[in-house]
Parts: C-alpha cells; structure tokens; sequence
C-alpha cells in the first residue's frame, strides 16, 4: 500500500486528491466580500491560500513547529498560520513546574485560536504535544471537543495522529520516551 504525502503524490508517484476536509480543489483563488470605493461589495482574492489556509497553535516558546510547517509542506495554494500561546513560565524542572506550564497553556490557548481565527482557517492544527496527551484517550476527547467547540473546525493533535499511525499499523505494544517529567508520564501511558 502506498503511503500519501501532504503534496498529493503518493509515495510510488500517483497522483491524488487532498483531502476534501483538508484542501479545498484548486478552483483559483479563494474569494472574500469586502468593500470597494463607495461602499459596494467587492470580492478580494486570496492568491496564496486558494486550496486551504491551515492554522497551528504554538506555546510562545516553540521555534520548530512553525519552521517546519512552513519548510517542509511546501503545497501549492496551502498556506500556514501561527496562534502563539504565550508561556509566561516556561520551567519543566519538576512536576508542579510541568503541572504549571500546563495550566498557562490552558489558559492561553483560547486568546492563542481567537488570533488565528481571523485569518479564516479551513483547519486547525494543535503543534503542541503535552496538552493532547494529557489524561489519555479521554483527555485528547476533551481537547478536541473544546477546540472544534472554540472554531468550528476540525481539529488535528498529536495525540489523535500517533494513535492512527499506530492503529494503521497494527502496533499493539510499544516504548514511550518522553523529555517531560514523571508527572506526563503517567498521564499518556
């Protein structure tokens, strides 16, 4: 079975569609009602989001999700956009340090999807591990239904991809190795 890339080319070379939940056909660009000269209606183009404009949510901290976003799905007509989460105290020294950034991350994540969501995103993203993790199964159900609940939009985490893969593999036992504190471990096994 061939596996699928974002770009829409199977890994043997075939081409194939992108998700409609994802990205939209290319149709040319995407259009927006705006108003012109003298207060009338006009349509205001999206040239580089005329597929679908993804929005990623990110801790303040987080230099990688957004570079890698940006360099390594590079698919035309697909663009993306950075909430940030502002983390006042970024300390993982101990338990209530990691308990605490968990609960500055609570708190921020609303201000962090109300930001993004003025760019109009077809999709959210959650570029953050820990809080999708956090009280398993049950705990990623939770976080999916607040952010579909904040936008609107379908919602990707972690949590919810690591268990796909898995599934679509048909893992059944495996090694968890994690840079957090003992607190997350016992949270996401």
């Amino acid at each position: 079975m061939a596996r699928e890339s974002l770009s829409g080319v199977s890994d043997n070379g075939r081409r194939r569609e992108p998700a409609p939940s994802i990205v939209r056909e290319s149709r040319g660009p995407r259009r927006k009602a705006g108003r012109g000269r003298g207060g009338s209606a006009t349509a205001m183009p999206d040239v580089a989001a005329f597929r679908a404009k993804l929005a990623t949510i990110v801790p303040s901290t987080n230099t990688i999700v957004e570079a890698d976003f940006n360099h390594l799905f590079r698919v035309p007509g697909v663009t993306f956009h950075t909430g940030r989460m502002f983390i006042e105290r970024p300390a993982l020294d101990s338990n209530d340090a990691f308990a605490a950034l968990l609960e500055q991350v609570g708190r921020a994540f609303e201000v962090a999807v109300r930001d993004v969501m003025t760019c109009e995103p077809d999709y959210l993203v959650m570029g953050m591990s820990a809080p999708t993790f956090w009280g398993g199964r049950d705990g990623n159900a939770a976080f999916l239904e607040r952010a579909r609940q904040l936008t609107g939009l379908d919602v990707t985490t972690g949590a919810e991809a690591c268990a796909d893969a898995l599934t679509a593999l048909g893992v059944r036992r495996i090694a968890v190795l994690t840079p957090y504190q003992p607190i997350m471990r016992e949270q996401i096994v």
